[in-house]
């Protein structure tokens, strides 16, 4: 009993050792589930979006502002494109470069497909592109007609609520 004794707290020890956290496994959240769980729980939030049920969530892709050096790297990419089509090593260092200076997070935009309701209880399928912050906040929903304005220009967007 006494040799048992020693060897029972050690495995226990170990037992003990491999547990992680709850935290841990908590902060192990994606930025992509993040952001999904901002969009439910601003869409189950607003009253504009009657019987949400969520159908489909494209990928979450960063936005940035170009900066100076972000632009002054593309314009270098392009030339380096025009001069030797079938690449260089100018040209991947240009890119590993450009990867490394992408110019301001701006936040994130993700497409989200998801059904609604009207007050005869008639179901439509949606579709909009979300913008979020850089903390995960909706700061836009657009529809698909004006998917090309995010994507082309620079807007300032108000948030709708600031929790």
């Amino acid at each position: 009993m006494k040799k048992c004794l020693p060897v029972l707290l050690v495995l226990i020890a170990i037992a003990s050792c491999n547990q992680k956290p709850k935290d841990e496994q908590q902060n192990k959240n994606t930025k992509q589930d993040i952001a999904v769980s901002a969009i439910e729980k601003w869409m189950q939030g607003n009253t504009d979006y009657e019987g949400y049920k969520p159908i489909e969530f494209g990928e979450i892709n960063p936005r940035f502002e170009r900066t100076a050096r972000s632009m002054q790297l593309e314009s270098l990419i392009y030339e380096e494109i025009a001069l030797n089509p079938n690449g260089s090593e100018k040209l991947d260092s240009l890119k590993n470069i450009q990867q490394n200076n992408m110019g301001n997070l701006m936040g994130y935009i993700i497409l989200h497909k998801y059904e609604t309701s009207n007050i005869a209880g008639e179901k439509f399928a949606n579709e909009s592109l979300f913008f979020l912050d850089t903390v995960f906040r909706v700061a836009t929903v657009l529809n698909p007609e004006a998917f090309d304005q995010i994507l082309i220009e620079r807007h300032v967007f108000r948030l709708d609520s600031v929790e």
